[in-house]
């Protein structure tokens, strides 16, 4: 249940107590090798705070460049899990993000189009976009929002139109279009350039 719901505050949080707990037992193992001559609150919150300090930096930096370089790997890796849906009042349902082409928003249910085999489906889901994307979209998953109504798997779109007025995907070997809304154009349009 931990988790469950995990979001970099959490992390920040759970990394530093760990850290602060390997400083303390640290701290504790060498004064107890020196007889506890030289123990001092003073000097437990320093060494406390010094390894608090150089473990976030370390941690950071590294997880930091490791998702740099490892984003696109790690985004197919991702993608080929099956991810648990939970939805009010129904038995959750389990997604391959690989085949999730697109999901898009229709009032109080979300379409879900998806490719299996090579034939396409859509299903039909009563949730909210905002509550499948909490679900699905993590700094890991292929899945991006790129309008208020659209969730998009990037390795099925190409870019269509991008004027500075209106941009546009288009579906890999299918007709349909999905707009783009201008808060997400930059961002969709230089993953689609990497991606693709």
């Amino acid at each position: 249940m931990l988790f469950k719901k995990w979001n970099l505050g959490k992390a920040i949080v759970w990394y530093a107590w760990v850290i602060l707990f390997v400083g303390a037992i640290m701290f504790t193992y060498k004064s107890y090798l020196g007889g506890f001559r030289d123990f001092t609150w003073t000097e437990y919150f320093f060494v406390l705070g010094r390894i608090l300090v150089i473990g976030i930096t370390v941690s950071f930096f590294v997880l930091g460049i490791l998702s740099y370089l490892n984003r696109n790997r790690l985004s197919l890796i991702s993608s080929t899990e099956n991810y648990r849906i939970e939805v009010p009042n129904a038995k959750p349902i389990q997604l391959n993000l690989n085949q999730v082409m697109y999901i898009v928003s229709d009032d109080n249910y979300v379409d879900v189009h998806m490719v299996a085999n090579g034939k396409r489906k859509k299903l039909v889901i009563r949730s909210s976009l905002k509550n499948i994307e909490s679900q699905i979209v993590n700094p890991l998953s292929p899945i991006y929002r790129c309008h208020r109504k659209y969730l998009i798997n990037i390795a099925y779109f190409k870019v269509k139109k991008n004027t500075s007025r209106n941009t546009s995907l288009q579906l890999i070997n299918y007709a349909e279009n999905i707009p783009v809304s201008k808060q997400y154009a930059d961002a969709i349009v230089k993953l689609l350039q990497i991606r693709h």
